[in-house]
This record gives C-alpha cells, structure tokens and sequence, in this order.
C-alpha cells in the first residue's frame, strides 16, 4: 500500500514474529522494509481521537440525501467493522437505493472455497457478483432499467446450512434477539478443561456476585492464529491448544453439562461463545454452527 502496488516478496516473510515484537511500532517499516511508511508514521502520531481522526470518521459525518450503496462483504473479512457501520447508516435509507452480498468470504472476496482447511460448501461462491456490480453502476450512473434496485435488499449466506437467503433488512426480519448475562464464579478460569472455571452465560440476571480472574503478560500475549504473509486476520483456526493458556477465560451457555470439553462442544454447536482476552473487547467466535 504505501508504494502503491504489491510486492509479494514484502510480505512473504519468515521472522514475523520477530518483526511484530519491533518497538516502538513506527519502526517496524524502517527495519523490516527498510524504508519509513508516510501514513503509518501519521497515524501514530494521533493517539487519541483527535481532529485527524475525527476527520476520517465517515459515518459520523455524513449528512444529506441517501447514495446509492452496493456493500459487498463476507463473514472472515477482516475490515467486518465497516460492513457492520455501512448497514447501520442504510438500515433507514429507501428500499432499492442500498444492497448488501454477505459470503463466506476474507477480505479478498468471492475467491475461495476452503479457508484454512475449512470447507464453506458448494454454493460458498457467487458467479454473478461482477454483473450485479455492473447492473448496479449501469442502473444509478446511467439510468439502465435492468430491475436490480427490485431484488432483494440483503442476500447472505448461512454457514450451518451452505446456502444462501435474502432478506429485506439487517438483521434479517426474523431475526430471534436473547439476552444472555455474564455470571461469574469464585474460582480462576485457566481454559484447561480440568479448571475451566465457573464462568456462564445466563438467561436471567443472577443474584449471586463473582469474578473471573487471568493475568494478562505484555511479553507474552495470548496469540492470534494468523499468517501475517496472507495479510487476512478474520480466518477460521483451531484455537484448542490455545484455549488452554491461563488468560484465556471461556464462558458456557449450558449449566447441565459438567465436562468443560463438552460443555465447549455443546455450545458451539448451539450458540456463539464469548471469548475475553487481555485486549479491552469481547471477541465473537465465528465458527459457531
């Protein structure tokens, strides 16, 4: 990006963990492409939200009519912040002037059948998306009467069910919402199954008062299973070994089931799963069923 045009031999490296470990973060261009990247160095100059970013907030500053917006996404994008923006600023915007295509994608798009030696199923990829792009710029740029402001508003593909659905809005229409409460135990939650704590999601607000505790380790970070060469960071991985760091806390759904590893299984099966690591968020694990 900062030279305009890819350099494969940049990004396929071996030492990344080396290189990601670089401080402060605005040298790591310098040693490991040997040159200072602009826009890197200006970000990190703007810690805070300040007018610079204030600036490049594009949803907070839009103001006026509704432009035409065709949102092409997927569920292992990693930029999935700003597909989920997009369809809060268009929820309200006339039917036909907005569309959404939500694939079993990366970032990259409608290009792969298996990510990482995960199959998404027969149907995981779209052979229309360039003609739908295409009638879409042909309808609003030209004025084309190709009817694709009539189709549906969102078209997104299931996981668990390796087809695809349309819906009028996002979320779809029959969309089932259910709040789940955090209840906490006496006992640390060390993710390795034989004390996997007494964490749980409730379907009522419990009376009982608790904490889970880990240490997060700034020299040791819980990992984020990636290959930095393919520059995608929303992939599936098996996280198992992973779990069983001390400062990784899980938190189950079902109270019947008394084997953690089952009870994680369980789970997964039936609903998403809260994973809290030392980084101020609550992580969404997306390889629910």
């Amino acid at each position: 990006m900062s030279e305009r045009q890819m350099r494969p031999e940049l990004m396929v490296q071996e030492n990344w963990d080396e290189i990601l470990k670089i401080r402060p973060l605005k040298d790591i261009p310098k040693i490991a492409l040997g040159h200072e990247v602009d826009f890197l160095t200006k970000w990190l100059e703007h810690r805070d939200m300040d007018e610079f970013w204030k600036k490049n907030n594009w949803k907070a500053r839009y103001q006026g009519n509704p432009v035409p917006a065709l949102i092409l996404s997927g569920w292992f994008d990693d930029n999935g912040m700003g597909t989920t923006e997009a369809l809060e600023l268009v929820k309200t915007w006339p039917k036909g002037t907005w569309k959404a295509v939500l694939g079993p994608w990366k970032h990259s798009g409608n290009a792969d059948y298996d990510i990482h030696n995960i199959y998404m199923g027969e149907d995981a990829l779209r052979y229309d998306v360039d003609m739908l792009c295409m009638m879409w710029l042909e309808h609003f740029l030209k004025g084309a009467e190709n009817g694709i402001e009539k189709t549906p508003a969102v078209e997104y593909y299931t996981l668990g069910e390796g087809c695809w659905k349309s819906a009028e809005n996002w979320p779809p229409e029959n969309t089932v919402s259910e709040k789940l409460y955090l209840a906490g135990g006496q006992a640390p939650a060390k993710g390795d199954r034989e004390s996997c704590g007494k964490g749980r999601l409730t379907a009522a607000v419990g009376e009982e008062k608790g904490a889970e505790e880990y240490t997060y380790d700034l020299e040791n970070p819980a990992v984020h299973l990636v290959d930095m060469s393919e520059n995608e960071l929303e992939v599936p991985e098996n996280y198992t070994q992973e779990e069983k760091r001390e400062d990784i806390l899980s938190l189950y759904y079902r109270e019947t089931v008394q084997s953690c590893d089952h009870n994680r299984r369980t789970v997964r099966a039936a609903l998403c799963i809260l994973r809290l690591s030392g980084h101020r968020f609550l992580r969404e694990d997306h390889r629910c069923g």
